[in-house]
């Protein structure tokens, strides 16, 4: 003979993603209610720090700059005033003795001939300067500073 067994309460799946979805809503208060008050702006605490102060401060020397452009026409430029080869080298010269870092830009059209380029070049690796720019000019009527 057999006896049935009383069977127990069944657990339907709407109240296991019930109890799902309410334990996910929990975690996630929780977390965000500890985060907030953790990074509250009144709990923040602060360290106070004394950074030392120099004794002697010395001035830097300003690196000197000079800013070349030769033209599509071979015409030489240093700063705004134009000038020849010769004296280029000469302010180069005069430059490079004074201040060993020296800047200098070189500006060139698109136009202009390698061949000048070339000679700019060597007269400034000459010097032995180290510190070269190199740009090209978009709009050939413009010689900026």
């Amino acid at each position: 003979m057999k006896i049935a067994s009383r069977r127990g309460h069944l657990v339907a799946l709407e109240s296991v993603a019930m109890t799902d979805i309410v334990l996910n809503m929990f975690i996630f208060f929780f977390i965000s209610f500890s985060l907030l008050y953790t990074f509250n702006a009144d709990r923040v605490q602060s360290i106070k720090v004394k950074l030392p102060v120099a004794g002697r401060a010395v001035e830097t020397k300003e690196a000197a700059s000079l800013s070349i452009t030769i033209t599509s026409t071979g015409i030489l430029y240093l700063g705004k005033n134009e000038v020849s080869y010769e004296a280029l080298e000469a302010e180069i010269s005069r430059g490079s003795k004074e201040n060993q870092e020296m800047d200098i830009t070189l500006r060139s059209d698109r136009k202009t001939e390698f061949q000048d380029v070339v000679r700019v070049l060597s007269i400034i690796s000459g010097h032995r300067i180290r510190n070269l720019n190199i740009d090209v000019i978009k709009d050939k009527n413009t010689i900026e500073d």
